[in-house]
């Protein structure tokens, strides 16, 4: 994993981790962990996108490409 003072222009300094093993200990049915797993990982999208356009990682902001 590169750090936030590697040289690489992909830097993960900024990624979040959904913790994988906390939501499947959890006392729910199998179809509820799944569930539960991909709701957090879905909501952590905008946060990595956001890091992204901030720290220039992509090299450009799609949203203004037009």
């Amino acid at each position: 994993m590169f750090s936030k003072h590697s040289k690489s222009r992909f830097s993960l300094c900024c990624v979040q981790f959904v913790n994988f093993t906390e939501i499947m200990s959890r006392n729910i049915s199998p179809s509820e962990k799944e569930a539960a797993f991909a709701l957090a990982a879905l909501m952590e999208i905008p946060f990595q996108y956001k890091a992204t356009m901030e720290f220039g990682i992509l090299g450009y902001d799609p949203l203004n490409e037009f």
